[in-house]
């Protein structure tokens, strides 16, 4: 199915970044995201786990806007969708960003935000 596909391209993704080969890891991200994306209406929780990865790796790269776009729409449908968990994973992702940008104050709120799971 899409969404077995889409999850275990995000591990992969995952496992890439964990042996640091982030160009590898942004092409299963982007599998990963785009398997969700084919879904008619996937679980918001396994989508918004693909969309932070991709928000991470972006960012590791440098590609500070599309890392946040990322972020952002994960943001939303968590928000949307009323899950605390994901709106506070997602925040870490926020705060993630920000330390690659070196806005510290901003990823300080962030942090802030963050749900104690």
């Amino acid at each position: 199915s899409l969404e077995w596909q889409a999850s275990v391209a995000n591990s992969i993704a995952w496992n890439y970044i964990k042996t640091r080969q982030i160009d590898s890891a942004l092409v299963y991200s982007l599998q990963s995201v785009d398997r969700y994306r084919q879904i008619n209406t996937p679980s918001v929780f396994n989508y918004c786990v693909a969309l932070e990865s991709l928000g991470e790796i972006r960012a590791l790269k440098g590609q500070y806007k599309e890392s946040y776009g990322a972020l952002a729409l994960c943001m939303q449908l968590a928000r949307d969708s009323g899950n605390e968990i994901v709106v506070g994973f997602t925040h870490y992702g926020m705060a993630f960003l920000r330390m690659q940008q070196k806005r510290y104050a901003d990823a300080r709120t962030h942090i802030l935000a963050c749900v104690p799971v």
